[in-house]
Order: structure tokens, then sequence, then C-alpha cells
């Protein structure tokens, strides 16, 4: 099983290196300019005064934005889900599907590999290079406090991550199960974007008016805490519960996985097979 999950690790490298980069350049960058913030207080409060009504508040009530931690919450950490869920969205939709449509899949399980053995040590890949992208990014991050006096402690930025990571996780296994339900991964993805910047919207709306929250509570986005833990005490509950949805999520794939019958290669149908007539001869 080791070996199938560094293959799948090795699969993703370029996902892992290019993803990991990016976010370590950002959270460094977005630390050194909350530095400088002091010095344009004015200038950035004169900027929030000028933006139209409720756009503050859609982005999360950041009347703070002005303090370091309201300045790294609105650039990095209120951006996350939706910058990582790209990243979910591509590796979830074709984590197993994508050697169904290439033709691949029959090949693989014609090793001495089980169908779950072969599942789980994908899953377990993914979320162990997930894992690794959200580490590098929590050390970039941290690094330049050493430098800077943002009065936000090492522990406290690497903390601010966990709600990040809780929600990937869960969208990578949410895309998963999508791709095994619907005819393709191509569909998948889709549908799992649309619930990702659709939930996103919810959210924000939320935040604006009381009579979306209905609405808002059935996206995971809505539970996300994003920078508010640089100042504000974690809400385990909410992040045990978004772990707790994506083990359901995978398990559920999983069962999909074993009862399916595999393409050998392409893409399926909405097509619902027809009915067989017997014709009576005499």
């Amino acid at each position: 099983m080791i070996a199938l999950i560094w293959h799948t690790l090795r699969r993703m490298k370029w996902h892992i290196i290019g993803w990991s980069l990016g976010m370590a350049y950002m959270g460094s960058v977005v630390v050194l300019f909350a530095d400088n913030l002091t010095e344009q207080a004015a200038l950035m409060q004169q900027f929030i005064d000028a933006l139209p009504e409720g756009v503050m508040d859609f982005l999360g009530g950041l009347d703070a934005f002005i303090t370091p931690a309201g300045f790294i919450d609105g650039k990095l950490f209120s951006q996350l889900p939706l910058m990582m869920g790209i990243f979910a969205i591509i590796v979830g939709s074709g984590l197993v599907v994508a050697d169904e449509e290439n033709g691949m899949m029959d090949v693989l399980l014609g090793q001495p590999v089980s169908r779950t053995k072969l599942f789980f040590s994908r899953v377990l890949g993914v979320a162990i290079g997930a894992t690794i992208i959200f580490a590098v990014a929590a050390v970039a991050t941290i690094l330049p406090l050493g430098s800077v006096d943002l009065g936000i402690s090492p522990g406290r930025m690497a903390l601010a991550f966990l709600p990040a990571w809780a929600q990937i996780l869960f969208f990578i296994a949410f895309t998963l199960l999508l791709s095994m339900v619907l005819p393709s991964q191509k569909i998948a993805a889709s549908v799992s974007g649309f619930y990702l910047i659709f939930g996103y919207i919810l959210a924000g709306m939320a935040n604006i008016n009381a009579g979306w929250v209905t609405a808002a509570r059935f996206s995971t986005l809505y539970y996300y805490q994003g920078g508010a833990v640089l100042h504000e005490a974690m809400n385990w509950r909410w992040v045990l519960a978004v772990l707790a949805l994506t083990i359901l999520c995978a398990l559920a794939a999983w069962r999909r996985f074993l009862a399916r019958d595999l393409r050998v290669r392409g893409e399926g149908s909405w097509r619902v097979p027809a009915e067989h007539k017997t014709i009576a001869t005499g």
C-alpha cells in the first residue's frame, strides 16, 4: 500500500510543487506587506470608506482590515478556499475516474491489488499531498514573523491554516464522490466547482443579510473561520464537523467504487438502458 501511496504522490508532484511555491510566495508577501500597514493606515481607511455599502460585510465583516490580522485575513485566508478549491476539484475529480477514461484502470486492477487498496491508497496519497502544500504555505507565512512585529504568534498563524485545510480535504472527497456517481470527470468537476463558488457567495451574503443564513448553512464554507483564528478562539466543532463530513464522502465514494461497473475507456453517459422486449414468433 505504501508503494501505491508513493505512486499517487509522484503523479501529483507538479501539482504539489506548483501549489506549494505559489502559496508560499503569497503567504510571505502578505505578511511583509502587513508590516507596513501602520504607515498606510489612513490611506487604507479612506479606501475602505470608499467601498460600496455591504462589501466589507460580504468579505466577512473586515472592519479591522487596517490591522495586521485583518489585512492577512482579507488578503490570504479569506481567499484560500477558492484558490485551493481549484486544486481540490482538479485532483478529486480525476483521482480514480481519470484512469478509467484513459483506459488504465483495467491494467491497474489486473495486478494483485484490490479495489479497496487502490482506492484508499489514492485517497491517502492526495490527502498527504494537500497537507504538504498547506505545511509549506504555513512555514513560509510564519518565517517572516521573526523579522516583523505584527502581534501574531507563530502558533496562532499555523492554527489559522487548519480550517482551510479541512475545507480542502472536504472538497477533494466531495468531488471524488461526484466522480463516482456522475458520467465523467468533467461533469463532476463542474458540479463541484459550482458548489464551491455558489457556497462562497452564499456565505458572503449571509454576512450581509441574515435571511441568507438558512441557505448558506448547506455550504461547508459557511463554517469556514478564515483568518478570524488570528484574533479569536478556534471553533473546533466546526472543524471537526467538516472533517467528519469529509470521511463520510470518502466512504460513500469507496462503496460506490466497489459496486460500480468500471468503464474500459472514455466517458460515461446519462443514457438509461432500454428494456429488451421479446417478440413472439409463431
